[in-house]
């Protein structure tokens, strides 16, 4: 099953953002003609945006008339906080396949308010906190 959430724009448009897949990872490696682990953020988030979009195909769902570009800040913060809650194991082995600083900068970048209480229920309904090792990946 592929783990799946949203992301509330206003009151009539939602974000859907969904778990990488084995076709969305080819995808993105195909696609993506950059060398990563030499390319400045700079570079990824100008010249190579569009591809990179293109590259995580459906996983993340835009409401009909909005444009990732057109959101402000703080609606990308949720849109990626959300990519990460679903994509942690795709954050990793993209992590240790390029050996890229950016990949970890974009990891780190985190929405400075919470978007849930503390008392809230954070369980991850089956994410898991392991790891994906050399050996799981072969």
């Amino acid at each position: 099953m592929r783990l799946e959430t949203t992301v509330e724009i206003d009151s009539k448009r939602i974000v859907k953002v969904r778990e990488v897949t084995p076709k969305n990872l080819r995808q993105f490696y195909k696609l993506m003609t950059v060398d990563l682990a030499n390319t400045n953020m700079q570079a990824v988030l100008t010249e190579h945006w569009d591809t990179l979009l293109k590259g995580l195909g459906d996983c993340v769902e835009m409401p009909k008339g909005l444009a990732i570009d057109d959101c402000g800040l703080s609606t990308l913060l949720k849109i990626w906080e959300a990519f990460k809650e679903v994509n942690p194991n795709f954050l990793q082995l993209i992590s240790m396949v390029t050996d890229s600083p950016i990949i970890g900068k974009l990891s780190a970048i985190s929405n400075p308010t919470p978007t849930t209480s503390p008392s809230a229920d954070t369980s991850t309904s089956g994410i898991t906190d392991s790891p994906i090792t050399p050996d799981a990946v072969s």
